[in-house]
């Protein structure tokens, strides 16, 4: 493990990686012709997980009430 992995925040890099699937999809967005089905699945399946993913880790990482 690397000397400064407690100062690794996994929510932050959970939220970078729901910010760069949205990114993907508005970049095959853009593309000519559009978002076709395949791209779509591909890269909404990634985002689903991204996201799925981020909630776990927020719900993991909740500072308990006292």
């Amino acid at each position: 493990m690397p000397a400064d992995f407690e100062s690794f925040d996994c929510r932050e890099h959970q939220l970078y990686a729901v910010r760069h699937f949205v990114d993907q999809l508005k970049y095959a967005h853009a593309l000519p012709g559009g978002l076709n089905p395949g791209r779509a699945k591909v890269d909404g399946g990634a985002l689903q997980t991204a996201i799925l993913g981020t909630i776990q880790t927020f719900i993991v990482t909740k500072p308990q009430s006292g």
